[in-house]
C-alpha cells in the first residue's frame, strides 16, 4: 500500500519560494520596471518598487506571470489586477488540500472551479501553468470573460482545459445555487475545489475607510477595479453567508463538489464566518492564513496584508490540523477540532498491529515496512460495549457483502504514523469526532500498557 504523504505536501506549501520574486532577476528581464523603482540600494541588496499607481502593478504582474509561469497576461488598467503571491499560495493551498485528503494515490479526475474568474482568469491559469488542473471560470460580468477569453487564446489555453461560463442567473438572493446545479446536472468532472476572490467592500465610503486606517507607504498597492469587483451588497460577510447558504442548496449526498472555499480580507469576519457555518451545522472546515511577513525584510516583491482562506465540505474527508486551524491568532477558538495525535513511546510498537487484528474491522492495511498503518471501522470496535454486542465476545469480521452496503461516508479512516519515538493518529474520514478521539484514548491506553 502507497500512502500519501501529507507532512512533506505540507512542507512544500510552507516553504515554496513562488511567493516571493527576485527584483534583480525581474529588472534583467524586464529594464522598463527600473522607471518604477524607488530606491535600489545595492550595498545592502535592496530594491524598493512604488506600487502605489495602478500602471506600476499591472506592469510588474504581467512580467511576474510571463517570466515565473511562462503566461502573456494582458491586464486592463480599469479592471482589477491580481496581486499573485496571494492568489498563488491560495492556489497552493487548494491543491494540497485536495492532495491531502485523498484515501488513494489514484485519485478522481477532479477540477477546479473558479468563482469570479474576473478578466484575467488569475486562478485557472495557474492552477493549469503549475498543475495542469483543468478548471471552469465563472463571472457574472459579459465584459470579464470576454477578456479572460483573450487571455486563454494569447497561451493557447483550450477551451476542454479552462471553460468559461456567464453566470447570468446570479442575483442578490440567489448568487450561485443555479450554477451549482447545473453543474451536478450537465458536467461528468468531479469539482474537487472551488476558489473565489469576493468583492471586499459595501461602497465606496467602506473602501475609503479601509484606505484612511493605512499606512500610506510604497507598499500600499494601488486598488482599481469595477464595481463588480469591488463592491457587494454586505461586504464580503453577506456575499460569504451566501455561498455557503447556496452549497448547502445542493444534495448533500452528492459528490460532484468536494471542496467549497473564499478567501477573507478582514480579520474581524473569521468568527462571523464560523458561526455561519456552524449555523448550517457545516462541522468539516478549515482556516487557513495566506500570510508573507516573514519576507518584508528580504529583497524581494511581497504582500505584508495578511488574507485568510475559509473552506468547508459535505465529504467526510478530513483535512491536515496544519492547514485547517490558525496558529498565531487570538481567534484560535474558531478552529476546528484536531484531526491528529500524538503518543509519545520509545518502546516496540509491533503491539499496534495486533492490537486491531482483534477488533471488527473493515479494513486493515500496512506498508511493507510496518511504518503506515491504514485501519478502517464501522463504529466504536475498540469499546467495552461494543465487544459486549458482539456473540461470545469473538471478533466477527464483516463479510464482503455486508461492506458494500456500509455507503462512503459511514466509516471512520484512521492513518497510524509509527516512528521510533512516537505514533501519530491521523484522523482522514468520517462522520463522528467522537469516534476518532475514542480511538485516540483506546490506543493511548494500550501503549501505556506496552511501555
Amino acid at each position: 500500500m502507497k500512502f500519501i504523504n501529507s507532512d512533506e505536501l505540507i512542507d512544500k506549501l510552507n516553504t515554496n519560494s513562488n511567493y516571493r520574486y527576485d527584483f534583480s532577476k525581474l529588472l534583467k528581464y524586464n529594464p522598463q520596471l527600473e522607471k518604477y523603482v524607488i530606491k535600489n540600494d545595492k550595498i545592502n541588496d535592496r530594491i524598493i518598487y512604488d506600487f502605489s499607481k495602478n500602471e506600476n502593478n499591472i506592469e510588474f504582474t504581467q512580467s511576474v506571470l510571463k517570466l515565473y509561469f511562462n503566461l502573456d497576461i494582458k491586464i486592463e488598467n480599469d479592471r482589477l489586477c491580481p496581486r499573485i503571491p496571494n492568489r498563488l499560495k491560495y492556489v497552493d493551498l487548494m491543491y494540497t488540500l485536495l492532495k491531502t485528503t485523498e484515501l488513494n494515490t489514484d485519485s478522481d479526475d477532479y477540477i477546479g472551479l473558479d468563482i469570479g474568474t474576473g478578466h484575467v482568469c488569475i486562478y485557472s491559469l495557474l492552477l493549469y501553468q503549475k498543475y495542469k488542473i483543468k478548471s471552469i471560470g465563472t463571472d457574472i460580468d459579459v465584459k470579464s470573460i470576454e477578456l479572460a477569453q483573450t487571455n486563454l487564446f494569447l497561451n493557447n489555453i483550450k477551451d476542454e482545459d479552462i471553460a468559461l461560463i456567464i453566470n447570468e442567473d446570479s442575483n442578490d438572493l440567489n448568487m450561485y445555487h443555479s450554477l451549482f446545479e447545473r453543474i451536478v446536472k450537465e458536467k461528468n468532472s468531479y469539482i474537487g475545489f472551488t476558489v473565489c476572490n469576493p468583492p471586499f467592500y459595501e461602497s465606496q465610503l467602506d473602501l475609503d475607510t479601509a484606505k484612511s486606517n493605512k499606512t500610506n507607504n510604497p507598499n500600499t498597492l494601488d486598488l482599481v477595479g469595477t464595481d463588480l469587483e469591488l463592491f457587494t451588497k454586505g461586504g464580503e460577510l453577506e456575499f460569504i453567508g451566501r455561498l455557503i447558504d447556496d452549497s448547502c442548496s445542493i444534495n448533500l449526498k452528492t459528490d460532484k463538489f468536494k471542496w467549497f472555499s473564499s478567501m477573507i480580507n478582514k480579520y474581524s469576519n473569521l468568527p462571523k464566518v464560523v458561526e455561519h457555518l456552524e449555523t448550517k451545522k457545516i462541522w468539516n472546515f478549515g482556516i487557513f492564513e495566506l500570510s508573507f511577513k516573514d519576507f518584508e525584510s528580504k529583497p524581494v516583491y511581497h504582500s505584508s496584508t495578511s488574507r485568510w482562506v475559509v473552506y468547508w465540505s459535505f465529504q467526510n474527508f478530513i483535512p491536515p490540523y496544519q492547514i485547517s486551524r490558525l496558529k498565531h491568532s487570538n481567534l484560535k477558538f474558531v478552529n476546528p477540532p484536531l484531526s491528529e495525535f500524538v503518543i509519545v513511546n520509545k518502546t516496540d510498537k509491533s503491539f499496534i498491529l495486533k492490537e486491531l487484528a482483534l477488533l471488527n474491522y473493515i479494513k486493515l492495511t500496512a506498508s511493507e515496512d510496518k511504518k503506515y498503518v491504514r485501519f478502517e471501522a464501522p463504529d466504536m470496535v475498540w469499546s467495552r460495549s461494543y465487544r459486549r454486542s458482539l456473540k461470545g465476545n469473538k471478533r466477527q469480521k464483516i463479510s464482503n457483502e455486508e461492506s458494500q452496503v456500509l455507503t462512503p461516508k459511514e466509516p471512520t479512516v484512521i492513518d497510524i504514523i509509527i516512528t521510533d519515538s512516537s505514533i501519530k493518529i491521523h484522523w482522514r474520514y468520517g462522520a463522528s469526532y467522537k469516534i476518532y478521539e475514542s480511538f485516540t484514548s483506546w490506543l493511548k491506553r494500550k501503549s501505556d500498557e506496552n511501555k
